[in-house]
């Protein structure tokens, strides 16, 4: 649950981006005052590959957390010892959080 808020919070600039691109494209008379479309158009791109690096980043940091932990229960679940209430947990969580990775290379 945290971890979706902190993702839409994340995702706010892609939610927000017509108002960005408005911002970032200045009408003909901001234009004569100087403001500098191309530049703003650079920084707003910059930006936005700042935000889906960093996502990005978070979520195969979660990915790789679980992958361990899964591996780790299924090491033990040989050895005899397994809670298969915590390893099925995991597993989806790692479906979810996949999912997540899957969504953000739309």
């Amino acid at each position: 649950l945290m971890f979706q808020r902190t993702l839409k919070k994340l995702r706010d600039i892609d939610d927000k981006i017509i108002y960005a691109l408005n911002l970032s494209t200045p009408t003909k008379s901001f234009q004569e005052r100087g403001a500098d479309s191309k530049t703003r158009c650079i920084e707003l791109q910059k930006d936005l590959e700042q935000s889906y690096k960093q996502r990005e980043g978070l979520i195969q940091n979660c990915v790789q957390l679980y992958k361990d932990d899964v591996a780790k229960q299924n090491a033990e679940s040989v050895g005899g010892k397994v809670d298969k209430l915590k390893l099925k947990s995991s597993m989806n969580m790692l479906r979810m959080y996949e999912s997540e990775l899957t969504i953000e290379d739309i």
